[in-house]
């Protein structure tokens, strides 16, 4: 079974971190949200929060279960999750086709999501990504 939640435990993360040859340390300044398959974790997000100002520094899936319809799940759930906690708009350093179908546009100075935007979108699950 698929679950998507909030994950704080540090050592879960950092062996996942690790394990994947991701070149990145855990921090505390930030939001991870999981993916878990049976209670493994199989995929991490990261938002980095500064002021307000919320960046997605990663989306990353285990090599053996990496698929994009579990990343743009993922995703999803945790856009929902922070438009609960009343963030206006994520933004992204890296630009790609997934972040493109959920909604994410090139603004003057930015590459950003306005969360609104994406829950009022064609679905009610989000954007359409049959487009």
């Amino acid at each position: 079974m698929l679950i998507f939640k909030d994950l704080e435990d540090k050592e879960i993360i950092g062996k996942f971190l690790k394990e994947e040859n991701l070149n990145y340390t855990y921090k505390q300044n930030g939001h991870y949200f999981a993916c878990l398959e049976n209670d493994k974790l199989i995929g991490l997000a990261k938002v980095n929060i500064r002021s307000e100002r919320l960046t997605l520094e990663f989306l990353h899936f285990r090599k053996d279960s990496h698929d994009l319809e579990l990343a743009s799940a993922l995703l999803k759930s945790l856009l929902f999750k922070l438009e609960s906690l009343n963030y206006k708009e994520l933004f992204s350093f890296e630009k790609n086709d997934l972040l493109d179908k959920i909604g994410f546009r090139e603004g003057e100075s930015s590459y950003k999501l306005v969360l609104k935007d994406f829950l009022t979108s064609s679905c009610s699950c989000g954007a359409n990504l049959d487009e």
